[in-house]
């Protein structure tokens, strides 16, 4: 089962602001959370991106096979398509693949 927790904190380093403003923007958030983990438990992602070579204890840094450098959290490959097009929708990112923040 996919950890709550963990996917409402990655995605909120892709959301503007990173706290919801309204109860429209707080309940899209909750469908996303709840979209993403249903997608991660069904494609067996685990909170790992699937390509993932390694992840650090720390929970913060992660190293793809065949990639240089990246940020642990999501790419638009492992973004549920439904949890994207809710934020979209709800105007928590915008349409082009947003970068994450560090809280």
């Amino acid at each position: 089962m996919a950890n709550v927790a963990y996917i409402e904190e990655r995605l909120r380093a892709y959301i503007r602001p990173r706290v919801p403003e309204t109860t429209a923007q707080e309940n899209a958030l909750t469908r996303a959370i709840d979209a993403q983990a249903a997608y991660e438990d069904a494609v067996g992602m685990d909170g790992i991106p699937p390509g993932a070579q390694s992840i650090a204890n720390d929970g913060v840094s992660i190293t793809f096979a065949g990639a240089t450098s990246t940020g642990d959290g999501y790419t638009a490959e492992t973004l549920s398509p439904t949890a994207k097009a809710i934020l979209i929708n709800a105007g928590l990112i915008r349409r082009s693949w947003p970068t994450a923040r560090k809280p």
